[in-house]
């Protein structure tokens, strides 16, 4: 069913510009890959180091969307324009560190606050979405997410291929997002099922942490993202010691940054795929579902670390598909079982909680590398989908289930 006046044309039409606008956008995040080899050698960081690097966004992005998300900003303030403002401030940020080439402290805080100011593009970008998006939201989060890690694999795409410096990296994600802002401002508005908040409600964080069905499907996306950004920060050095094992270190074919590449943006199917199942089959079913086989890849993958090329990359690549395939869909569930003006907050709540459970698994994989080997570092990911199927059959036996188990139209 869609509102009179409004064609299917022009709802899907607004997704692929938020989707664009967004993936332009979180090339300040993306660059982060593709400059850190330089970096690495330029201010010889260590483990430590290059760790803080890595990190820095994440922290500043789950500080800026807890403030976010206490102040109701994402339902307070018009979407687009925060969107908007949030993505300049980023772009402006983004392009300093090309000043500070040498300072490692300074350099650490403008990552910081370039994650602050990310906080403002995410979850805006879901919220517009399901502005748009009453039915078959599933599928419209799932193409927005898939852009998403279309645009998290593409730096290891541009390794595959020789390498930019990391100034000219750095400019060009920073003039990228500025044209996502000229997108959103130009060519998007809010939909015709966007609420709006009236007043600031500081208990409202509380009240939303208090539902027990919004509680189990951010258990599930929890569960998911101390698997997701651990797998993706990680995957390409598995294979390419893997490869090195074996060989295999030349050519494009066992190439490490072109296969991490391939199994991260793979993802993008699985987010589809999920999107129009989940609609049609409940969103608990095929999340579930995506955590179990993620699940299983996460204890099969190690056993073939080594071993034939053919079989590790086919495994690496399911595990691509599955285990992101679930990420829209939490968000969709988190969209549904709140009333309508509190979205953009249900939202920034989410993804805070999870991007703050990413930096533990991220940290702690390399340390689990360096006493177990490659062979078993993945068995520590595996209570995440547990967590997730758990926290799925546990939602779909509750009476508010039904309000995210199938297509409404």
């Amino acid at each position: 069913m869609i509102i009179p006046g409004m064609s299917s044309q022009t709802r899907w039409k607004a997704l692929g510009w938020i989707a664009l606008a967004q993936v332009l956008g979180m090339s300040l995040w993306f660059s982060r890959s593709a400059v850190l080899p330089s970096f690495k050698i330029l201010l010889g960081l260590g483990p430590t180091g290059e760790a803080w690097l890595t990190i820095s966004v994440q922290l500043g992005f789950v500080l800026g969307a807890f403030f976010s998300a206490f102040f109701n900003m994402a339902d307070l303030l018009n979407t687009k324009r925060f969107f908007a403002g949030s993505l300049v401030a980023g772009s402006v940020l983004n392009a300093l560190i090309i000043f500070f080439p040498n300072s490692f402290p300074m350099i650490l805080v403008v990552r910081f606050l370039t994650g602050v100011s990310l906080a403002g593009v995410y979850p805006p970008a879901m919220k517009l979405v399901t502005g748009w998006f009453e039915h078959n939201r599933g599928v419209a989060i799932g193409v927005l997410i898939g852009a998403l890690t279309i645009g998290s694999a593409s730096p290891h795409l541009i390794r595959s291929f020789g390498s930019l410096s990391w100034e000219w990296v750095l400019l060009a994600s920073s003039l990228l997002a500025l044209t996502g802002v000229g997108i959103i401002l130009r060519f998007v508005e809010e939909g015709p099922y966007s609420s709006k908040a009236r007043v600031l409600n500081l208990k409202l964080v509380g009240e939303l942490i208090m539902r027990r069905p919004l509680r189990l499907a951010n258990y599930g996306y929890l569960g998911r993202m101390w698997e997701l950004y651990a797998m993706w920060a990680w995957i390409p050095f598995f294979l390419d010691s893997s490869f090195q094992k074996r060989g295999e270190v030349t050519g494009m074919i066992w190439s490490s940054s072109f296969w991490g590449f391939t199994v991260i943006s793979v993802g993008m199917v699985g987010c589809l795929f999920a999107g129009v199942m989940a609609d049609r089959w409940g969103r608990t079913r095929v999340a579930g579902g995506a955590l179990g086989i993620s699940g299983m890849c996460c204890l099969a993958v190690g056993t073939l670390w080594g071993g034939p090329e053919l079989w590790l990359v086919l495994v690496c690549l399911i595990w691509g598909v599955s285990v992101v395939a679930d990420s829209a869909q939490f968000s969709a569930m988190a969209s549904e079982l709140v009333p309508s003006e509190s979205i953009g907050t249900a939202l920034t709540l989410q993804t805070s909680f999870g991007f703050l459970l990413t930096i533990g698994s991220v940290w702690l994989l390399p340390y689990i590398r360096n006493v177990v080997g490659w062979e078993y570092t993945f068995f520590i990911l595996a209570p995440g989908p547990l967590l997730g199927v758990w926290a799925m059959f546990r939602l779909h036996q509750l009476p508010q289930a039904s309000r995210i188990s199938l297509k409404k139209a």
